[in-house]
This record gives structure tokens, sequence and C-alpha cells, in this order.
């Protein structure tokens, strides 16, 4: 049985990619609007990682990783195209266990959570 990845990111052809590449190795469910995406988490078990987008309208890859880390038990993994050293330092202190910036080698991406998996 694969592992699930709840996958968030609001941009839907990078979605499409994410999930398309993730689904070799796990099931991937995938949400475009973050606030679905937390109300399918909050009424599912067996979640194993969430994986989101940093930068999207309204919302902050961050706090909705935070917010997850606080009330869930599940990995969490945050990828952006926009790390700056300011974004770098908050992320170091936002409690997400994996970072990873755009482009992302999905090959690299798929080893290392499959790697947290066993240092969790």
């Amino acid at each position: 049985m694969k592992d699930i990845i709840l996958l968030i990111d609001d941009d839907e052809m990078n979605l499409k990619s994410m999930a398309s590449n993730l689904s070799l190795e796990f099931e991937v469910k995938a949400f475009s609007d973050p606030i679905k995406a937390l109300e399918y988490l909050s009424h599912s078990s067996g979640i194993n990682y969430v994986v989101s987008d940093y930068k999207m309208p309204d919302f902050d890859g961050i706090e909705i990783l935070k917010f997850i880390k606080s009330n869930f038990k599940i990995k969490t993994v945050l990828y952006t195209g926009y790390a700056t050293e300011q974004l770098k330092k908050k992320i170091q202190f936002s409690g997400i266990d994996l970072f990873f910036e755009k482009p992302i080698d999905i090959e690299q991406f798929i080893l290392t959570i499959k790697n947290l998996e066993v240092k969790c």
C-alpha cells in the first residue's frame, strides 16, 4: 500500500505535473484550493505527508503547513520558486520537515521524502 500525499498548489499546471510525478511512488490527493485541502484533511485518515507550494493568492504555504503540524501528526514539505534568505530563515523556524526550491528534481524529491519517513 502506497503512502498518501496531500498536495496543495494553486497553479493547476504545476499541480497536475507534481501529482503525476508523485503518483509513481505515492497515492496523491491534489488540491488547488488550500481550504478544500484542509477540509479534506480534517475528514480523512491515513495521510502521511502534506506537500504545499509557498506562494498562493490569499495563502502562505508556511502558515498552512504550520497549522497542519500543530493539529495533525503529519510530515510537511514546502516547495517554492521564490526562496529569499528571509524566507529560508522563516522556514527554518517554522517546524516544516522539508523544503525544496524549484525547479525540483522529482527523483531526488521522492527519495528525500521517503528518507524522511525513515527518520521520523
